[in-house]
């Protein structure tokens, strides 16, 4: 983490901490922008650790809920190569900015952007192979419908998988009192279970600066 992520993340400014955590939840104009390539270089080993598990192959069909600055669709585009990368996010800003980065992916059908939220994914039921996030879930504003709407759009046998920092990793950022809801992987479990998710787990990885949880599970086959 470089110097000017830990002024942004241990920021002791109220007023700054309110609208630094509203940007890292639905990112808009200029510092949403310096925000997300800051996050990209933050987050790319969590990023890639998520992909890596993912199990994506050429044909596949996967989508990214949240991309933000877009990193984890350009690690999904080097994978799937004859199927279809699928990124949504709430911000439309974000979107407008991912029109750009990947403009050839978007021509050539490779690539398709959509704006929504986790518990309303403008998707048919059974079309995903994969679905990744990455520090998304603690600005869902309902969990567990999102969890039902991606098993929703998830094919049987396919798997989601979740990146995210552990609770005593958020607990340390000043910032996340506001508008973040925190989570032990235990809660992420539960409500995966709930929402009827088969073969669930749960891991600290520990290949980046700070550590990240990665949680999967898979949508049964019958």
């Amino acid at each position: 983490m470089n110097l000017i992520q830990r002024i942004i993340l241990n920021a002791r400014i109220k007023p700054l901490q309110r609208m630094l955590a509203s940007q890292f939840g639905n990112p808009t104009g200029l510092l949403g922008g310096m925000l997300a390539r800051l996050m990209n270089k933050g987050n790319l080993i969590m990023n890639t650790g998520v992909v890596d598990q993912m199990g994506l192959t050429p044909e596949h069909h996967a989508l990214d809920i949240g991309f933000g600055g877009g990193a984890a669709l350009g690690l999904m585009l080097e994978r799937i190569k004859d199927g279809k990368v699928i990124g949504m996010e709430m911000s439309a800003d974000m979107i407008d900015k991912a029109r750009v980065t990947f403009a050839e992916h978007i021509k050539t059908g490779r690539l398709d952007l959509l704006e929504g939220l986790a518990d309303s994914i403008p998707l048919g039921p059974s079309v995903i192979d994969c679905v990744s996030t990455v520090n998304t879930v603690y600005f869902w504003p309902e969990p567990m419908a999102a969890f039902k709407e991606i098993l929703r759009v998830l094919k049987p046998g396919g798997r989601l998988v979740i990146g995210m920092r552990p609770r005593e990793v958020m607990e340390r950022i000043t910032l996340t009192k506001y508008g973040f809801t925190i989570y032990d992987p235990e809660d992420i479990v539960r409500m995966m279970d709930e929402a009827g998710f088969m073969e669930i787990s749960h891991v600290l990885m520990k290949d980046d600066e700070i550590g990240y949880l990665s949680i999967k599970g898979m949508r049964p086959t019958a």
